[in-house]
């Protein structure tokens, strides 16, 4: 069984995702892997999530830093740094906000594009999960119990049981490889699904809108994804410092 893990946006590399790299180590995992680029040391909003180390100027050096912490079992099949300002910025004025319309656009265009080098690849996946650097996930996962469950059922994906709301959890996703593509393509519905049906700009309430419409549903299950969990409250308020990873070995 093949499987491919998609693993984009910032690199905020820390012990949360050495949980993740544990619970997944006893699985065969190709990662393609897009990044924001962007270092520790520039100011950018919540930059002190990055780790210290994480000063890198080409994909090269950023293999170099990830590739030695993946478990045995796991490769880099892709990386690359993205510019900030490849990102297309927005035109239009959307309707009934209620979160940060550039994060969630930027959030889910980075990962059409690391979907798209998945595919670039012409490698053929059965499994492919959506994860982040900064995601804790638990307990040990099992992917071929997984894909035997799910290959009867292509129009379903496997997501954390610990809602973020509307009983729904984006941080981490698993599902066959079309359905995953479906998924990765979030972003090229919201104006139809915002300017035209009037859907709520909310996070949670635009995707799983977005998701069903195209027929895929999400049972409840015992997987739970959280983020940034190990590390110390330092007090403030966003965007100053409130809450430091511990990066451990990504520092």
């Amino acid at each position: 069984m093949k499987t491919a893990l998609l693993l984009c946006g910032d690199a905020r590399f820390c012990k949360d995702f050495d949980v993740q790299l544990e619970n997944l180590k006893d699985n065969d995992i190709d990662y393609y892997i897009v990044l924001w680029k962007r270092k520790h040391s520039e100011t950018f909003h919540r930059n002190f999530l990055l780790p210290p180390s994480w000063e890198f100027d080409t994909a090269e050096q950023a293999r170099a830093k990830i590739e030695p912490n993946l478990p045995p079992r796991h490769r880099i099949a892709h990386i690359e740094l993205v510019d900030p300002s490849e990102w297309p910025p927005l035109t239009k004025e959307y309707k009934h906000k209620d979160c940060t319309i550039e994060n969630y656009f930027q959030q889910h265009w980075i990962l059409k594009r690391c979907d798209q080098r998945r595919l670039e690849s012409g490698i053929k996946y059965d499994l492919v999960i959506r994860s982040r650097p900064d995601a804790n996930v638990s307990p040990p996962i099992n992917l071929q119990e997984i894909y035997d469950v799910l290959l009867p059922r292509p129009d379903v994906i496997v997501v954390p049981g610990n809602h973020v709301s509307v009983g729904y959890n984006d941080i981490f996703a698993i599902g066959l490889a079309d359905t995953m593509e479906k998924y990765c393509k979030i972003v090229d519905y919201v104006d139809h699904f915002n300017l035209v049906l009037n859907v709520k700009f909310h996070s949670e309430i635009m995707s799983t809108t977005i998701l069903r419409s195209l027929g895929i549903s999400w049972p409840n299950t015992n997987l739970i994804a959280q983020l940034r969990v190990i590390g110390e409250f330092k007090g403030g308020s966003d965007p100053d410092p409130f809450f430091i990873p511990d990066f451990g070995r990504w520092a």
